[in-house]
């Protein structure tokens, strides 16, 4: 009955995964022409909007924000390769123009995951590769512990989420056990720390839960699978709905328990009434894929 739970929930999740990423790449998109040499696109593009980058290094038409992923997502929701190649702002950007930095870590991730290559439109310097900018991998020796809660894993603005992340991007398992060296008693991924909100805390905690869940499948370690179970159990316990996000980061870390899978559906009925469409989107079809494998189709 669980095994068919999850087989149910799995096809749910890449349902509306998909429905919400055609949607927002059939929005229709207003061109506009940025001088790279002068601003930022990210700056100056407004959300989800297409940007014609005028300038010889850098042609064609480029997809503002985070909605320049929603193709390789597709592509990975049909089991299929993704080629092409994506140039994006030196801010990744959700539909309301925020930016976090959690986005560029799940920008690299789907591209990387998709097949892509990577390269960054930014000022004075419009199209670099991917391992010359901003791979933040040689934090995780520098970071003196301490200051916000990713602590030794990324530096200390770097949260443990965040930090899980890049630790995944870079394949070091050092990296991942100094971002889990700080847990909370009650078994959270990681302490509050005295300047942090709730919110901006428990927002850490569902993204590392969500990098954490394809670490621990993809190295078997089982004291990475121990603290997966222990955090989500822990937030299925404490975690109120007005402290987590919209965002479905961490899904598939609550979908792999039979008990905590409650969690998980709240979160995708969350992203499907409340939550950004195309950030939503992006971490659903995540998700999916991630989902499909566990269960071997």
């Amino acid at each position: 009955m669980v095994n068919a739970l999850r087989q149910d929930f799995q096809q749910q999740v890449e349902i509306v995964a998909r429905r919400m990423l055609e949607a927002v790449a059939g929005e229709k998109a207003e061109a506009v022409v940025v001088d790279v040499a002068e601003a930022v696109v990210g700056d100056e593009a407004a959300p989800c909007v297409d940007v014609i980058v005028d300038d010889e290094n850098v042609a064609g038409r480029v997809a503002g924000g985070m909605r320049a992923l929603v193709p390789i997502a597709l592509a990975m929701l049909d089991g299929q390769a993704w080629t092409g190649r994506v140039v994006w702002p030196e801010l990744m950007r959700d539909h309301d123009g925020h930016h976090r930095a959690e986005y560029e870590v799940l920008a690299r991730h789907l591209v990387a995951a998709g097949g892509g290559n990577i390269e960054r439109c930014a000022r004075g310097n419009p199209s670099v590769n991917a391992g010359e900018c901003g791979e933040k991998s040689g934090k995780g020796s520098e970071g003196k512990g301490g200051g916000k809660s990713g602590g030794g894993c990324g530096g200390e603005s770097v949260g443990v989420g965040e930090g899980l992340w890049w630790a995944m991007l870079a394949g070091d398992d050092d990296r991942v056990d100094a971002c889990l060296s700080h847990p909370d008693s009650a078994g959270a991924l990681h302490e509050m720390g005295p300047d942090e909100s709730l919110d901006a805390w428990t927002y850490q905690e569902l993204v590392g839960l969500h990098a954490l869940h394809r670490l621990a499948r993809r190295s078997g370690r089982d004291d990475w699978h121990e603290r997966l179970r222990m955090a989500t159990h822990y937030h299925l316990e404490n975690t109120q709905p007005d402290n987590a996000t919209t965002q479905p980061w961490g899904l598939p870390a609550f979908a792999s328990f039979a008990d905590t899978q409650c969690f998980a559906e709240q979160q995708l009925h969350d992203a499907m009434t409340q939550g950004d469409a195309c950030v939503s989107g992006l971490l659903l079809a995540d998700a999916a894929v991630v989902m499909r494998r566990v269960r071997g189709t």
